[in-house]
């Protein structure tokens, strides 16, 4: 069987799972009854300090949380880097969500600093999650960066924000190249409980792909429609979906190139050599389609949360043809 004929057999599974789930809910009477809604108009009123917030988590993943957020930088002495990694960490401020707050370290991709994907943390911050990033130019030498993580985290523990964080409760994400140290570092790290892939590239080694399909878990997988315009389908996210565990969440957002989930392509520079396909839809259109299901995961994976209003948001992408979706 080929890989479309996979993918596309996988799709439908993914949406009859997604409708008998949403039949399951509504013979419950969930529906509507255990979680508040709460448009961006109320957000805004529960930051001002108006009127209190009386969500859950996941109502809605399409808009931020209720937290504001600080950012704070360190420099960190590594084993595998004769020189200082500059880790930069975003962290909730909050009255609603106490701390500790779980944690998620984020690789950007190859060149890429930690500022061009600072809206990523920023959307994690808001729904209580910390957000490691560094920033060091080490080429492509994998090994090399994947040894800055127990440095990186033993190093803000012992910090005066480390108390606000939980080093119980951490996972990984990452775009591009960082979609490949994310998965490597899911499967090396024993504290690191899940994953989030935002259209990964592999190498020719199949490193990433491979450490998904040791892990034995599910991922959440985000890909761009035009990536394999851009890199071999065999590194892109389809492999790393094709070596996934059962239960893995896979979101194709249209019309979207491999370079625009992140700030950088928004640079003169970057557009005159970006050697990908750039699809017609506005970056920031691209990143509020990624952040629902990266938040999502997170929470699922973290605290069991399964939202109606998330797979309700999923439905509706889907019909107005924004994304696909399936669950492994």
């Amino acid at each position: 069987v080929d890989r479309h004929t996979r993918l596309v057999a996988g799709g439908r599974r993914g949406r009859e799972r997604m409708r008998e789930r949403e039949r399951d809910r509504k013979r419950r009477g969930q529906v509507g009854s255990q979680r508040i809604a709460m448009a961006g108009r109320t957000w805004m009123a529960v930051l001002m300090g108006t009127v209190a917030w009386t969500g859950a988590r996941g109502d809605p993943y399409d808009e931020p949380g209720p937290c504001r957020h600080r950012r704070e930088t360190m420099d960190v002495d590594t084993a595998t880097w004769e020189q200082d990694v500059e880790v930069e960490i975003t962290v909730p401020q909050c009255d609603v969500i106490e701390p500790p707050y779980p944690i998620v370290y984020f690789y950007q991709g190859f060149g890429a600093r930690a500022r061009d994907y600072y809206s990523y943390a920023d959307r994690l911050a808001s729904w209580g999650y910390a957000v490691l990033q560094h920033n060091a130019n080490t080429g492509d030498r994998d090994e090399l960066e994947l040894g800055f993580y127990p440095d990186v985290m033993e190093a803000v523990k012992s910090s005066s924000v480390g108390q606000d964080l939980d080093f119980t409760k951490v996972g990984t994400a990452g775009h591009s190249r960082g979609g490949r140290l994310a998965a490597m570092t899911l499967e090396q790290q024993d504290d690191v409980s899940f994953g989030i892939l935002i259209d990964p590239v592999d190498d020719d080694q199949r490193s990433g792909s491979r450490s998904i399909g040791n892990l034995g878990r599910p991922v959440a997988i985000i890909g761009s429609s035009l990536t394999t315009e851009c890199f071999p389908s065999e590194i892109t996210y389809e492999e790393f979906f094709a070596q996934s565990a059962s239960g893995t969440w896979l979101q194709v957002i249209q019309d979207a190139g491999h370079s625009q989930f992140s700030m950088a392509a928004e640079g003169v520079i970057q557009r005159q050599v970006d050697p990908c396909a750039r699809g017609d839809r506005a970056i920031v259109d691209i990143l509020e389609l990624t952040y629902p299901t990266m938040v999502a995961w997170a929470d699922y994976q973290l605290h069991g949360v399964e939202t109606n209003r998330y797979f309700d948001w999923v439905r509706i992408q889907e019909e107005e043809e924004h994304i696909t979706w399936q669950e492994r």
